[in-house]
């Protein structure tokens, strides 16, 4: 705005000057040439009068009638230059009145014969006193428009010097405005601009360097706001994120824990409760007076080896998840370590059902004792795993390189009971054989439509 203002101030200050110096050089100087050439003209018809009056001779009239054609054509210019104004129009009036009565009164009657008359001495001294007050008039006359003519044009260079110093006046003004402006911008953009801006800059920098609990502003302009939500924005989803990943972590260590508790208590305490409780079988079969005791006590140890499967398996449950297929999974990648092969694994009919009840349980069991059993015999190499369902029953098929548990020494027989037992107690079997090419078959399976069946949906 301020270059606008300076700019159209020095325009308009510029066509004043343009129109008046243009006024000046095409009308008032030219009408000032043309006063001066007038009165030129004026002596010129009086020398050519006065010369002809005393010679009579005719040779004195030539600068007459020039001057007297030059005078008529310079008061139609100066009538035309002085047109604009009206004191100097009537001055021109009063100049070209003058002019006509000295020549009227004085110059013709001298020049024209038929109007010259002899005059007496007396006469002619009183006609040139006349002639002579006749041409003082039009010399005054001619005098006075020559001054206003002057006058104007003094007035015209005057304005023109005033106009110019206006120009000159604005020009400094605006640049000292314009250097005003420039330090109060400077202020304005350091505390609207600089001043956020590196608040917003080290606010940022504290972030990245891992402060993460500390907030950032979102104030200033717009830009800078925009800058500043996004910040901030990202650093709560960071904070929101690592606190997300923190608590998967202590949820995997609490799984990872739990399950190494439930390897130890199934690895460790079920198979001692379960060779406790054959050992004493044994026992009340040798000491008939004893059996009913110890058949009490062999109870006693079943119902705490199938309290500690439900703990066992509620531990595991969170750590594979319901799914019967993610909880296989997963246990056999943890024994592949201990196995040193990888399995087959084969899945027919378990995409249709959701099995998360006792028989995914006991299966689940069943598979487990099957893997520590095969991982502690170092001739295994291979293995095959089969599971589904066909006709409401859920079938486990084992194949593996390995002897039959049966021919192994009586205290490692615990984990085929138990297979059998977790089988039974659902109405089903497990039957282990060796199989057709050597090594043992295993074909364990129990109804999941009866007490312990599964829960119909999607894995």
């Amino acid at each position: 705005m301020l270059l606008l203002v300076s700019a159209a101030g020095t325009l308009i200050v510029q066509r004043q000057v343009t129109s008046t110096q243009h006024h000046l050089r095409q009308v008032l100087r030219p009408a000032q040439v043309a006063v001066a050439k007038l009165g030129e003209a004026y002596v010129d018809q009086e020398t050519g009068a006065l010369g002809y009056q005393l010679t009579k001779d005719s040779a004195f009239l030539q600068p007459y009638y020039l001057g007297r054609s030059e005078a008529a054509k310079l008061q139609r210019t100066l009538g035309s230059d002085l047109a604009g104004d009206p004191r100097s129009g009537r001055l021109l009036a009063r100049t070209e009145q003058a002019a006509a009565t000295w020549l009227a009164e004085a110059a013709m009657p001298e020049i024209q014969p038929e109007q010259r008359t002899p005059l007496s001495r007396r006469a002619l001294l009183r006609q040139a006193l006349t002639e002579k007050r006749l041409f003082d008039d039009l010399r005054t006359a001619l005098g006075t428009l020559d001054a206003r003519v002057n006058q104007l044009a003094a007035v015209e260079v005057v304005a023109i010097n005033d106009a110019q110093a206006v120009a000159n006046w604005l020009t400094i003004t605006a640049g000292l405005v314009a250097l005003v402006l420039a330090f109060v911008a400077t202020l304005i953009l350091r505390n609207s601009l600089a001043r956020p801006l590196t608040r917003l800059v080290a606010q940022v920098q504290r972030v990245a360097d891992g402060d993460l609990g500390h907030s950032v502003d979102v104030t200033g302009p717009q830009e800078l706001s925009i800058v500043a939500k996004s910040v901030e924005t990202m650093r709560v989803r960071i904070l929101a994120q690592t606190a997300r990943a923190m608590e998967m972590q202590r949820q995997l260590d609490l799984a990872e824990e739990g399950e190494r508790i439930a390897g130890g208590l199934h690895d460790v305490v079920i198979r001692r409760l379960s060779g406790t409780g054959l050992i004493l079988q044994s026992a009340a079969g040798r000491h008939p007076a004893a059996a009913r005791a110890m058949s009490g006590a062999v109870d006693e140890i079943d119902k705490v080896i199938r309290e500690l499967r439900t703990v066992i398996f509620g531990l595991r449950a969170r750590r594979h998840g319901g799914s019967l297929r993610g909880r296989v999974l997963g246990l056999v990648s943890e024994y592949e370590p201990r196995l040193g092969f990888t399995p087959h694994l084969q899945f027919d009919g378990i995409a249709r059902v959701s099995l998360t009840g006792r028989a995914a349980d006991e299966l689940v069991s069943a598979l487990r004792e099957i893997l520590s059993d095969i991982a502690r015999d170092s001739r295994a190499s291979e293995a095959e795993i089969k599971i589904g369902i066909t006709d409401g029953v859920l079938r486990l098929h084992v194949t593996h390189d390995s002897e039959p548990s049966a021919a192994r020494p009586e205290g490692e027989t615990s984990a085929r009971d138990s297979m059998s037992g977790g089988a039974q107690l659902l109405g089903g079997s497990c039957t282990i054989s060796r199989g057709p090419d050597g090594g043992t078959s295993i074909d364990w399976a129990v109804p999941v439509n009866g007490s312990g069946g599964g829960k119909p949906g999607g894995l």
